[in-house]
């Protein structure tokens, strides 16, 4: 609000503070500093699902461990470096500051050492950090020997995993032993998808027609849960992933499972389900890998549509009856079975171990 002084010529400016206004700014700027670290730090690990998290802080891979080294480097000498020119630029400003009446100060021009030694202190860093670059490139990209080798196959909106060393493929969870070369071969069958478990290291496209590859050996066992990276349509949120890396024996056991047929129906109500499976046309899509996931040994599966529900007879029958609801955008039909139908599919579907 603006006033004027009837007795004096000159005009006195008052100013109304808001009562929205903080009375304490500096406390207000801490706040508001404090509510910025936690968003940048909270981005570095998110939840996902039980138990699991999204981080890129804890890799369990040789070639993961590589990048995070990378990247702490930079991260470390970019601190360095904005402390180094803020502390120069507050040091010259309380040294150099002009006081009343002063001259002008000093300038320092034409000084060829300083200019040298301005232009050598970047040329220096972006060296040492493309020369670690490389060697990081070359960590990650090494070739191995003797990998098992799993292709890796993105559908709208499931990952199909081929163990064609072991002669089976399965769905939902990609199972890799620890302290073992792994090979990934990962290809599209429909759009453009990209496999991404942070905690593996890095992430790679899977585009149909071509073949990417991930070199892995992860040293730590354990679930680890990840996410397609690339938008690829209506459910791209829910086109989950999770790796399971346990030890050597314990993943030929898994694998000598996989290699047999799922065990048959052990109740009459399970061979009324298995009798209901192969009447309806959900055996037309799952007896094809290539339109809907194999389902031989589903019931010893955590996940359901790819991670939107866990694995229980309940979450299987909301699963059956209404798919989209559950997941809109699934290509899978929902239908209309009657209570008993359900159950009785239900009780053959989780007990194919």
């Amino acid at each position: 609000m603006e006033t004027f002084d009837s007795t004096r010529t000159e005009r006195v400016v008052t100013v109304n503070q808001s009562p929205d206004m903080p009375r304490h700014p500096h406390r207000f700027l801490r706040i508001l500093g404090a509510v910025l670290m936690l968003l940048i730090f909270g981005a570095c690990s998110s939840p996902l699902g039980s138990g699991s998290s999204l981080t890129t802080l804890d890799p369990v891979s040789t070639q993961g461990r590589s990048i995070y080294h990378q990247f702490v480097a930079v991260m470390v000498i970019s601190a360095l470096v904005l402390f180094l020119v803020l502390g120069l630029v507050a040091w010259v400003m309380l040294h150099f500051r002009g006081q009343p009446g002063d001259p002008e100060p000093d300038q320092v021009s034409n000084s060829r050492t300083l200019e040298i030694i301005w232009i050598s202190i970047p040329i220096m860093i972006l060296v040492g950090m493309f020369v670690y670059m490389i060697q990081t490139m070359r960590t990650v990209d090494a070739r191995q020997t003797n990998p098992i080798v799993i292709s890796v196959i993105g559908h709208q909106w499931w990952w199909e995993y081929k163990y064609p060393g072991q002669g089976f493929d399965t769905a939902s969870e990609l199972h890799i032993p620890v302290n073992t070369p792994v090979t990934l071969k990962i290809t599209g069958a429909d759009v453009i998808h990209s496999f991404w478990v942070p905690q593996l290291g890095w992430k790679q496209d899977a585009i149909p027609g071509k073949t990417n590859t991930m070199n892995l050996t992860v040293t730590k066992a354990g679930t680890f849960d990840g996410t397609c990276a690339e938008f690829c349509g209506t459910e791209h949120a829910w086109m989950r992933i999770r790796v399971i890396a346990e030890p050597l024996d314990q993943f030929n056991a898994w694998v000598q499972q996989q290699q047999q047929p799922a065990a048959p129906p052990a109740t009459a109500l399970a061979r009324q389900g298995q009798q209901i499976f192969q009447s309806n046309s959900c055996v037309n899509c799952h007896g094809n890998a290539a339109v809907a996931p194999n389902l031989t040994h589903f019931g010893s599966r955590e996940w359901i549509g790819s991670g939107v529900l866990d694995n229980t007879p309940e979450n299987l029958a909301r699963w059956i009856n209404g798919v989209k609801q559950v997941k809109p955008g699934a290509l899978m039909p929902a239908f209309n079975f009657s209570q008993s139908e359900l159950n009785a599919l239900v009780a053959y579907l989780e007990g194919q171990k």
